[in-house]
């Protein structure tokens, strides 16, 4: 798995309510997709961790050629489209990318009643983003804007057009560009709002994000409360990066009227302000949801097993092999997969690594005689390779074919059952690529070792 956001001013009231409504008959359609697929609305294919929630509104990976017809929209914009590299989870994900000269990326918007649903007072909104390399300005300093809940309804809450508390109101997301790293940020027009431009609330250095990996970013908004049709400073927003809640802000007044609520989601990717991009700006996304409760990162692949088993032995002189099988399809990250360490020693980067047929297992394979006999090794995650923590001890024992812990005679009868096979299986002993009568020399010369107590 590769290592782990607005619209323009609109030209005339034409071209802004050209966007904003969707044909009837081509939400009718999406909606009848969507029942037919699966209680929530847009791909059918939930995450693993997702699967029986009831309070998913909608999820998209992008796996579909279709996957428009689930924003309510006819077709994908020219610079807008799957790709295969980088992705996050299965084989897509999508590239959003704003031309130079040009501010916009993406403008849909997923509107709660058009979808037949009630326009909630609060949501969850996560997503995976990855931002190219390219991500950035010559001069620095704020970018644009990037998804996030917004209540504008065609009247309100973008584009210079401010809050008033009965009109509109926004809250997507912000980023600048601070050298090494993109900061992330609400850019939230608000009844508070003093100027004709939103203010920008910044995540901090906890939502600093490096170029060229992926991040899980997940948004919160709830509408404010009123009393005697006064809107009341109880309005939230909050998020998070990665499962980390790096911002909160609780005293938020989006509203005087309860007709405002949270009309939609919307999928703005936008540079500018009144700067447009320096050059081409790529920004890709996986894996969206919109929930009423929280949603978190997606749950890494678990180990389910291991071959040899957790204690067990690795019995070859050399070109030793451990096999981890986990839940759910794996990536391998660009080092080493594992840590191996024992013997005052790390090892992990002797290993070659691979995924294996089921891409579930990976097989790490010794390179030549690299360990040491008869010392325990502790197998972990590296920090790169994106599963959940584990821990695993084995222990080199040169012989043990039968993985019993002691070399016996009872390992001559192994080697003989599989005399002649090509293999890099544990009873070839030597490591050889095939089982011969050398393989019956290893137990010889380790006859009665067996595993030192674990320390």
């Amino acid at each position: 798995m590769p290592v782990h956001h607005g619209l323009p001013r609109p030209k005339s009231t034409r071209y802004w309510y050209s966007f904003m409504h969707v044909p009837a008959a081509l939400c009718c359609l999406m909606l009848a997709a969507s029942s037919a697929r699966g209680e929530h609305l847009g791909s059918p294919d939930l995450e693993p961790g997702l699967i029986g929630r009831s309070d998913i509104v909608f999820f998209e990976d992008f796996e579909y050629a279709d996957f428009h017809t689930q924003w309510g929209q006819s077709s994908v914009p020219t610079n807008c489209g799957r790709v295969t590299d980088p992705v996050f989870d299965g084989q897509y994900a999508l590239r959003v990318t704003v031309p130079q000269g040009q501010h916009t990326g993406i403008a849909w918007q997923w509107k709660f009643a058009q979808m037949g649903l009630p326009e909630p007072e609060e949501v969850y909104f996560r997503y995976y983003i990855y931002l190219d390399d390219t991500w950035r300005l010559a001069a620095g300093g704020q970018v644009g804007k990037l998804p996030g809940p917004a209540g504008t309804y065609g009247v309100a809450g973008w584009g210079g057009r401010p809050s008033h508390g009965d009109d509109g109101w926004s809250a997507r997301m912000s980023n600048y560009d601070r050298g090494d790293y993109v900061e992330m940020s609400y850019y939230c027009y608000h009844a508070d709002m003093t100027g004709i431009y939103g203010n920008n609330w910044t995540w901090g250095t906890d939502a600093y994000l490096a170029r060229g990996r992926w991040y899980c970013i997940e948004t919160y908004a709830m509408m404010n409360s009123i009393t005697d049709g006064v809107g009341n400073n109880d309005g939230i927003l909050r998020g998070w990066v990665d499962g980390e809640l790096v911002f909160e802000k609780s005293d938020i007044r989006f509203r005087d009227v309860y007709s405002l609520k949270i009309e939609c989601i919307w999928f703005n990717v936008y540079v500018g302000g009144s700067w447009a991009a320096d050059w081409d700006m790529d920004a890709y996304f996986d894996n969206m949801v919109f929930a009423y409760n929280y949603v978190g990162p997606m749950a890494a692949p678990a180990l389910v097993a291991s071959d040899p088993p957790a204690d067990g032995t690795l019995a070859k002189t050399q070109n030793n092999i451990i096999l981890l099988t986990f839940d759910d399809a794996i990536a391998l990250p660009a080092g080493p997969a594992l840590s191996i360490f024992g013997g005052g020693w790390e090892e992990g980067n002797a290993f070659t690594y691979s995924v294996e047929p089921d891409g579930a297992t990976l097989k790490a394979a010794e390179e030549g005689p690299m360990l040491t006999d008869q010392t325990w090794y502790r197998v972990t995650p590296a920090e790169d390779f994106a599963v959940e923590p584990f821990v695993l001890d084995l222990c080199t024992l040169a012989g043990d074919a039968n993985n019993s812990g002691r070399v016996t005679t009872a390992d001559y009868s192994e080697v003989k059952a599989h005399m002649s096979e090509y293999t890099d299986a544990r009873y070839d002993l030597n490591g050889t690529g095939r089982v011969t009568t050398a393989d019956y020399s290893v137990v010889k010369g380790h006859m009665g070792s067996r595993t030192p107590v674990k320390p």
